[in-house]
Protein backbone atom coordinates (compact mmCIF):
# COMPACT_ATOMS: atom_id res chain seq x y z
CA UNK A 1 0.00 0.00 0.00
CA UNK A 2 3.05 2.44 0.62
CA UNK A 3 4.22 1.53 -2.73
CA UNK A 4 0.79 2.29 -4.31
CA UNK A 5 0.47 5.78 -2.42
CA UNK A 6 3.92 6.79 -3.15
CA UNK A 7 3.76 6.10 -6.84
CA UNK A 8 0.25 8.12 -7.08
CA UNK A 9 2.05 11.53 -4.98
CA UNK A 10 4.75 11.43 -8.25
CA UNK A 11 1.99 11.12 -10.22
CA UNK A 12 -0.18 14.07 -9.22
CA UNK A 13 3.24 16.10 -8.44
CA UNK A 14 3.88 15.19 -12.38
CA UNK A 15 0.20 16.27 -13.49
CA UNK A 16 0.75 19.77 -11.30
CA UNK A 17 4.05 21.13 -12.95
CA UNK A 18 2.44 20.53 -15.94
CA UNK A 19 -1.58 21.55 -15.34
CA UNK A 20 -1.05 24.93 -16.53
CA UNK A 21 0.33 23.94 -20.00
CA UNK A 22 -2.42 24.73 -21.55
CA UNK A 23 -3.14 25.00 -25.68
CA UNK A 24 -4.43 28.61 -25.25
CA UNK A 25 -0.88 28.94 -23.94
CA UNK A 26 0.33 27.94 -26.99
CA UNK A 27 -2.05 30.04 -29.29
CA UNK A 28 -0.73 33.34 -27.42
CA UNK A 29 2.61 32.09 -27.61
CA UNK A 30 1.76 31.71 -31.98
CA UNK A 31 0.20 34.94 -31.78
CA UNK A 32 3.94 36.89 -31.04
CA UNK A 33 4.94 35.45 -33.96
CA UNK A 34 2.92 37.23 -36.59
CA UNK A 35 4.15 39.83 -37.94
CA UNK A 36 7.50 38.34 -37.69
CA UNK A 37 9.92 37.30 -40.13
CA UNK A 38 10.17 33.97 -41.31
CA UNK A 39 13.99 33.94 -40.50
CA UNK A 40 13.92 35.31 -36.94
CA UNK A 41 11.17 32.02 -36.49
CA UNK A 42 13.82 29.99 -38.07
CA UNK A 43 17.10 31.07 -35.92
CA UNK A 44 14.51 30.11 -32.82
CA UNK A 45 12.67 26.97 -33.91
CA UNK A 46 15.38 25.48 -36.53
CA UNK A 47 14.52 24.58 -40.11
CA UNK A 48 11.23 23.28 -40.47
CA UNK A 49 9.85 19.58 -41.14
CA UNK A 50 8.37 20.71 -44.48
CA UNK A 51 7.09 23.84 -46.51
CA UNK A 52 4.91 24.19 -49.48
CA UNK A 53 4.14 26.81 -51.99
CA UNK A 54 0.22 27.81 -51.87
CA UNK A 55 -1.64 29.60 -54.67
CA UNK A 56 -1.95 32.76 -53.31
CA UNK A 57 1.78 32.86 -53.91
CA UNK A 58 2.06 32.67 -49.74
CA UNK A 59 4.31 29.39 -48.14
CA UNK A 60 3.31 27.23 -45.23
CA UNK A 61 6.39 26.08 -43.10
CA UNK A 62 5.17 22.79 -40.89
CA UNK A 63 6.75 22.38 -37.21
CA UNK A 64 6.23 18.52 -36.31
CA UNK A 65 7.19 17.32 -32.36
CA UNK A 66 6.56 14.07 -31.64
CA UNK A 67 6.89 12.64 -28.11
CA UNK A 68 6.07 9.58 -26.80
CA UNK A 69 4.73 9.67 -22.92
CA UNK A 70 4.66 5.99 -21.04
CA UNK A 71 1.36 6.39 -18.44
CA UNK A 72 2.58 5.01 -15.34
CA UNK A 73 1.95 1.16 -14.06
CA UNK A 74 -0.52 1.20 -11.13
CA UNK A 75 -0.98 -1.79 -8.55
CA UNK A 76 -2.81 -4.67 -9.61
CA UNK A 77 -5.95 -4.99 -7.10
CA UNK A 78 -8.68 -7.36 -6.31
CA UNK A 79 -11.76 -6.10 -4.77
CA UNK A 80 -13.05 -8.19 -2.42
CA UNK A 81 -15.67 -8.18 0.46
CA UNK A 82 -14.51 -8.75 4.13
CA UNK A 83 -17.13 -9.03 7.84
CA UNK A 84 -16.21 -6.11 9.66
CA UNK A 85 -17.86 -6.02 12.69
CA UNK A 86 -20.71 -8.07 11.25
CA UNK A 87 -20.88 -5.17 8.21
CA UNK A 88 -20.13 -6.66 4.82
CA UNK A 89 -16.43 -4.15 3.82
CA UNK A 90 -15.53 -4.07 0.45
CA UNK A 91 -11.92 -3.26 0.00
CA UNK A 92 -9.13 -3.65 -2.57
CA UNK A 93 -6.31 -6.55 -2.13
CA UNK A 94 -2.64 -5.60 -3.82
CA UNK A 95 -1.66 -8.42 -6.16
CA UNK A 96 1.86 -7.61 -5.73
CA UNK A 97 1.80 -6.81 -9.66
CA UNK A 98 1.54 -3.51 -11.78
CA UNK A 99 -0.93 -3.44 -14.91
CA UNK A 100 0.00 -0.35 -17.32
CA UNK A 101 2.51 1.56 -18.40
CA UNK A 102 0.94 2.38 -22.07
CA UNK A 103 2.96 4.23 -24.73
CA UNK A 104 0.83 7.47 -25.98
CA UNK A 105 1.80 9.19 -28.53
CA UNK A 106 1.75 13.06 -27.92
CA UNK A 107 2.03 15.24 -31.11
CA UNK A 108 1.99 18.42 -32.35
CA UNK A 109 1.97 20.09 -36.01
CA UNK A 110 2.34 24.16 -36.18
CA UNK A 111 1.73 25.68 -39.67
CA UNK A 112 2.99 29.39 -40.39
CA UNK A 113 1.77 30.85 -43.34
CA UNK A 114 4.37 33.23 -44.79
CA UNK A 115 4.01 36.05 -47.42
CA UNK A 116 6.06 36.55 -50.39
CA UNK A 117 8.06 39.42 -48.13
CA UNK A 118 8.86 36.57 -45.46
CA UNK A 119 6.17 37.81 -43.08
CA UNK A 120 4.46 35.29 -40.80
CA UNK A 121 0.55 36.12 -41.65
CA UNK A 122 -1.36 33.21 -40.40
CA UNK A 123 -0.47 30.03 -37.61
CA UNK A 124 -2.21 27.01 -37.07
CA UNK A 125 -1.92 23.93 -35.31
CA UNK A 126 -2.92 20.63 -34.60
CA UNK A 127 -2.58 17.85 -32.12
CA UNK A 128 -2.50 16.89 -28.65
CA UNK A 129 0.68 17.77 -27.42
CA UNK A 130 0.14 21.80 -28.85
CA UNK A 131 1.02 22.91 -25.41
CA UNK A 132 3.32 25.69 -23.46
CA UNK A 133 3.20 27.06 -19.57
CA UNK A 134 5.01 30.22 -20.72
CA UNK A 135 3.21 31.94 -23.75
CA UNK A 136 5.35 34.70 -23.59
CA UNK A 137 7.89 32.21 -24.79
CA UNK A 138 9.02 32.53 -28.49
CA UNK A 139 9.64 28.27 -28.65
CA UNK A 140 7.23 25.58 -27.17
Amino acid sequence: MKLFIKCFAIFITAFLLTACATTKNYQVMLNHWQGSNIQDLMKSWGYPDAGAKLPNGNTVYMYTRQQTFIAPPTPNTTPTIINARGTPLAVSTYNGEFVGGQEIPMTCRTWFEVNPQGVIVNTRFQGNNCVTNNPNRLTP
